[in-house]
This record gives structure tokens, sequence and C-alpha cells, in this order.
């Protein structure tokens, strides 16, 4: 019973739900599940670099519209990218929360694998590390980042991005209060 309760302990404080930190299968889980984060922060991270791209396009336009059709055009363009940018933030969100809740339950189904050869007296490596992971699907690219380093280049391109969008900006500010 002491089990069952140390188990519960861990999940409620939130820490490793494996017993031993040098586990290799432990590891491995945790690498894979990070590498499919990684993943998702670049490409969130692209998305708003897009998105940026496409307002800072839209502002462009908004200079240049002679009639108000174009300016209604050029407004909707700075729109669909600020609209994006929101969307994007909101699946990485859900995305992040997906991926938490699924490397929680790959651990805990290992953990389950782990006690029931324990109670049979099979050895532990005989609980497969396969069946739990779906082999193929990592990306080594990502796999070789931690998480710091991909949060660090995602954070570079937004913050060029906005400094670029706020060039932009003054830049339009200045010819329309300089024709005005």
């Amino acid at each position: 019973m002491s089990n069952d309760n140390e188990l519960l302990r861990r999940i409620l404080n939130d820490e490793p739900i494996l017993e031993s930190a040098d586990d290799e299968r432990n590891k491995v889980l945790t690498r894979f599940f990070d590498g499919k984060r990684n993943k998702m922060m670049a490409l969130t991270g692209a998305w708003i670099v897009a998105s940026i791209l496409i307002m800072i396009m839209g502002e462009f336009f908004l200079l240049f519209a002679h009639t108000p059709r174009q300016a209604a055009l050029a407004s909707f363009i700075l729109l669909a990218g600020f609209g994006t940018s929101i969307l994007i933030k909101l699946w990485f969100a859900i995305m992040d929360n997906k991926i938490s809740v699924v490397k929680n339950m790959k651990q805990l189904q290992f953990l389950m694998l782990r006690q029931i050869a324990a109670n049979t007296g099979d050895s532990p490596a005989g609980t497969a590390l396969p069946d739990i992971i779906p082999h193929g699907k990592g990306m080594p690219f990502w796999e070789g980042l931690s998480t710091q380093q991909v949060q660090t280049a995602v954070r570079i391109a937004v913050c060029i991005g906005t400094i670029l969008l706020g060039i932009v900006s003054g830049t339009v500010a200045a010819l329309v209060i300089g024709q005005g």
C-alpha cells in the first residue's frame, strides 16, 4: 500500500513518476517527447514570424492605398496576420498540453508494466519500450537540442520580427504625418 501512496504523492507534487532518475527507458521517453515539443515550438515560432511579416505587408499596403477599397483590403491583410498570430498561440497551448498528458500517460503505462513484471516475477527488462514509444517518428535534429535552445531561437526570431514591425509602423506614421 505504501507504493500506491508514494505514487499518489509523486503525482500530486508533480514529481517524476518513475522511481530511478537514471533509468534509461525514462530518458528515452523524455527525449522522445521533448523532441516533439521542440519541433512544435520551432513551428510555432516560424508561424508567428510569418504572421508578423503578413502584418508588415498589410501596413505597407495601407501606406500606399489610394482608395477606400485598397485601404479596406490592406486592413484585412493586417487583421489576418494578427488573427493568425493569436490562433497559432492557442494551438501551441493546446498541443503543449496534449504532449504533456501523453508523456505522463506513457510514464504511467511504463510504471504499470514494471509493477506487473515485479508482481509476476519477470525481469523489468521484459517490459519492452518499443511497445510504448512509436519508433521512427522522432527527428534526430530536434532531439539533439535542448528545450532552452529552441525557446531562445524562437524568442530571438519573434523579437526581430517585432522590431521590424515597429520600424515599419514608425515609418508609416512618419510618412502619413509628413504627407498631412
